[in-house]
């Protein structure tokens, strides 16, 4: 027997494919025959009896529940847009409630697969979808399913609310500052002794299996933080670095975090409490709500602070929070145009937006600065938004405007327009062939209707004809749009006028709305690998593909050509930019005396920082020189190549810096010249 085929991209295997789908919940991972291996094989063992083939795999990348929305569950949303393509004939799983444990979720995939006529197999058979009968059926067992993930909900809260009244903790591993029996045993055995001899230790040590015991080196931590909280009233940010200055780990070997110090003040079970949300109990509804703000009971396990000082940390946190300038919704309501693509020059991590309230000016930020600061995380420069913003787009704008730049889009456009007509030809033949079948079909049920001997039995007939009737109609439409698409392809031309036209709209985006500048800057990362670097505050490297079918090139004589381009712009700050965040401090990325300084100089002190232990072998520059009339040094992961004076991309691919044209040329030479200007004065 002939094994199956495995392919990775629906779209490319030729013919449609039979959909594997696997899933499973953490709870459901432990279980021997539910585990992804098991399910995976034993799919690829029907699809070889069936003679399936070929097959695509699509696997969860993580536990996901049955009730989550396809949106949130990326191979089901992968598998449903392949179904829309026309991609996928069938769907293969190991059982209903692997695709939908809510009938919310099995109406929406339902109605997929009965628009695209796709069969739905399970490892015990064919689910009949066809049939008044067979979606009657497939609702029962969906409503079983949701009901079965119910009963189980409210039996595991009824179990940890008798738990937490009981003073007794509610499972999961100890929280920092206790151990336990299961957490000693796994020690041991990471240190290599045996299973017996590891059980055998932990059980003289902790005697009482589920139980939290004191670990008095992570309680003298706790206490630490505490004391500076409440004693010298210090913030999260600065009680980590204190305890990263005295040595002092987390349980894992990671640094202190300011998001690390503060769980530990909001916990309340170092208090010796237990905590459950008897609001949410009464509405019926799962807990949201931090553990902090729950309804406390005293627990079984020992304290490491009094149950005072824990009450007196949250008053003062709650105090210190209501002085704040705190705009309702100011931080998830801002957009960042530039977030995924705007990348540290020091660290290499992606840079982020941040703000607090409406009052202070957005920034970027780097996520090993946002996340541990800038004495434990990294020294990289934080970047005003709207400078950022204006820039990189100003730069897109000039460099549309340029007549190799508008050749190529349009030679590009054309291209795929003629390479894309053989599918569309492909997919007409497909569609009208549908067609036909689906009137032949109507045809005999018309005749049936007609003989039907009673009422139920011509209501049921007459069903059938209205559904294959709105299939048609789904077909009809879609060969419409096949029709007037394949004429355009065909005989339509787009000329250097439209094409200009249609890029003359990127002026507006500077004024646009954030979220479409961001839907913006994310098709180019993701059609021509837009990418931009942080040189310092005030300067950007900006790596972007115009013509991905022609990679970038490799040779000196190319570099620099339409395909791939590396521009670098930007200035020494020099002025301030209006609207402080705050009094008495500058903006991020605004002036300071150390970023005065001339443009043979201009890479920022703080790429040269030693504080990150981490990051200081890579932030010491390897070369530098003027090119063009803009300053460029070469940065690990983005080397200067000595002979030819142009960047080595991390893609591997070269390109000038600045760009050949002669608005961007201009552009960086104006920046350069004023900056060394401003300097000598």
């Amino acid at each position: 027997m002939a094994r199956v085929r495995v392919v990775e991209d629906a779209g490319s295997a030729g013919d449609a494919v039979t959909g594997i789908y696997l899933r499973v919940t953490a709870e459901e991972s432990i279980k021997t025959d539910l585990s992804l291996p098991n399910q995976r094989r034993r799919g690829l063992e029907i699809c070889t009896e069936r003679n399936w083939s070929p097959v695509k795999v699509y696997q969860e990348p993580r536990h996901v529940g049955g009730d989550e929305p396809p949106a949130k569950r990326p191979a089901l949303a992968a598998l449903l847009a392949d179904i829309e393509a026309g991609h996928v004939k069938r769907v293969l799983v190991r059982h209903d409630d692997r695709l939908w444990r809510s009938t919310e979720v099995q109406d929406v995939i339902l109605n997929v697969l009965r628009r695209n006529t796709v069969d739905l197999w399970t490892f015990a058979g064919q689910r009949e979808l066809r049939s008044a009968g067979g979606r009657f059926a497939i609702k029962v067992l969906g409503a079983a399913a949701e009901l079965e993930k119910g009963l189980t909900g409210e039996r595991i809260r009824e179990m940890k609310r008798g738990k937490a009244h009981a003073g007794r903790l509610g499972g999961g591993p100890p929280s920092f500052g206790y151990t336990s029996q299961s957490r000693y045993k796994l020690e041991l055995r990471h240190q290599g002794m045996s299973e017996d001899e590891a059980h055998r230790l932990a059980c003289e040590k902790y005697p009482v299996a589920k139980t939290w015991y004191l670990d008095e080196r992570e309680a003298e931590v706790v206490r630490i933080i505490f004391k500076l909280y409440l004693e010298e009233r210090l913030g999260s940010r600065r009680i980590s670095q204190e305890l990263n200055r005295r040595g002092h780990r987390r349980r894992n070997g990671y640094a202190w975090s300011a998001v690390k110090v503060g769980k530990i003040v909001n916990n309340p079970a170092v208090a010796g409490l237990t905590a459950y949300d008897e609001e949410a109990y009464v509405k019926g509804l799962p807990s949201k709500a931090a553990r902090f703000r729950q309804t406390l009971f005293p627990g079984q396990h020992s304290a490491i602070i009094p149950v005072e000082r824990w009450h007196e940390a949250q008053r003062i946190k709650t105090e210190v929070n209501s002085r704040l300038i705190r705009t309702k919704g100011s931080s998830s309501a801002r957009i960042y145009p530039l977030t995924g693509v705007l990348v540290c020059g020091v660290c290499g991590s992606q840079m982020s937006g941040k703000s607090s309230g409406t009052q202070r000016s957005p920034y970027y930020v780097c996520a090993r600065r946002k996340y541990y600061g800038v004495t434990d995380g990294c020294s990289g420069p934080s970047m005003h938004m709207r400078w950022a913003d204006e820039a990189v787009l100003d730069y897109l704008d000039k460099l549309f405007e340029t007549p190799e730049s508008l050749q190529a889009i349009r030679e590009r456009v054309n291209r795929e327009l003629a390479d894309r007509a053989p599918e569309f030809e492909t997919r007409l033949r497909e569609v009208r062939a549908s067609m036909a079948e689906l009137e032949a079909k109507q045809r005999r049920w018309m005749e049936k209707y007609e003989s039907a001997i009673d009422d139920a039995s011509a209501e049921i007939i007459w069903q059938r004809i209205r559904e294959l009737k709105n299939q048609e109609l789904e077909l009809r439409r879609e060969s419409d749009g096949l029709e007037q698409q394949l004429g355009a392809s065909s005989t339509r031309q787009l000329t250097l006028e439209e094409t200009a036209a249609y890029l003359a709209r990127l002026r507006d985006l500077p004024s646009a709305p954030a979220v479409k500048r961001r839907a913006f800057i994310e098709k180019l990362h993701r059609h021509h690998d837009l990418r931009i670097r942080v040189l310092d505050a005030r300067r950007l490297a900006v790596f972007m593909r115009l013509d991905q079918a022609d990679t970038c090139p490799e040779t000196p004589e190319k570099a620099g050509t339409v395909g791939c381009r590396v521009a670098i712009f930007g200035k020494a700050a020099t002025t301030s930019i209006p609207g402080p965040m705050y009094p008495g401090k500058p903006d991020p990325g605004g002036p300071t005396k150390t970023m005065l300084c001339p443009p043979d100089a201009a890479i920022s002190s703080a790429r040269r920082a030693t504080s990150c232990p981490r990051t200081s072998a890579m932030s010491a520059p390897i070369d530098g020189r003027k090119s063009g009339g803009a300053t460029v040094s070469a940065v690990r992961g983005w080397p200067c190549n000595a002979s030819t004076n142009s960047f080595k991309c991390p893609t591997g691919t070269m390109a000038q810096s600045p760009p050949t044209t002669a608005a961007s040329a201009a552009f960086s030479r104006g920046m350069n010249r004023r900056a060394t200007e401003e300097a000598r004065a």
